[in-house]
């Protein structure tokens, strides 16, 4: 799964990249959770934009917030009502959080994953609708696709965002792409292009939201 991420070189975002005129103003932080607003990419009317929406499908018929959305039903999933066709986003990230369960423990060790060369990656992502979204104050949500783990990922976690790589971006934004062409896009990123290292448990707590969270620490050995 993804269940936070940090967005932290505002300055590097690159507009030919996502295809966006402008960014909106937005500072760095470490520690987005569900339930908070993040910054995306959508498309509408042949225009590609910037925005603001809120990490966090609603349900129809229960509590909670629907955060991840299994790659593999996409186009089934109920919830979603054509999400998969015709509101495909993407959520700019520099790193995105993940969490190892230690052998022989109840813990479970944090571990910060990026792209290698430092470049902000692409989540893959749908939204829905403010109309369907009066709970969060009129703001459109959203949730992050996650795919099978690649070979760095595999041994931390059985989930990872999809991640959409510079050269797809316009065919994943693009409503025209055909739905065979969209599941081949939702497919694990190259391990050899992302990094991933352990980090304090700080990162536990939502109120932590430093540059001291993505800090390398010694992963204790167990088993």
């Amino acid at each position: 799964m993804c269940g936070r991420f940090g967005l932290i070189k505002l300055s590097e975002l690159d507009h030919a990249r996502f295809g966006v005129a402008e960014w909106p103003p937005s500072e760095a932080r470490y520690n987005i959770a569900p339930g908070s607003d993040v910054l995306a990419v959508a498309e509408a009317g042949g225009r590609r934009a910037a925005g603001w929406l809120r990490w966090g499908l609603i349900r129809p018929n229960g509590p909670g917030i629907v955060v991840n959305v299994r790659a593999e039903g996409l186009f089934t999933n109920r919830l979603l009502e054509g999400a998969g066709e015709t509101r495909r986003c993407l959520i700019p990230a520099t790193v995105f959080y993940e969490w190892q369960p230690r052998s022989g423990t109840n813990t479970k060790q944090p571990f910060a994953v990026a792209a290698r060369d430092g470049s902000t990656l692409a989540l893959g992502a749908i939204y829905l609708s403010a109309q369907r979204s009066e709970a969060t104050g009129g703001r459109s949500t959203c949730a992050v696709l996650t795919t099978s783990p690649n070979a760095l990922m595999a041994p931390i976690h059985s989930r990872m965002p999809v991640i959409i790589g510079p050269d797809d971006i316009g065919a994943w934004m693009n409503r025209e792409t055909s739905v065979a062409d969209v599941k081949a896009l939702m497919q694990s990123y190259p391990a050899d292009a992302m990094r991933a290292w352990p980090i304090s448990a700080r990162v536990n707590r939502t109120s932590e939201d430093d540059a001291d969270l993505i800090t390398i620490v010694e992963a204790p050995t167990t088993g």
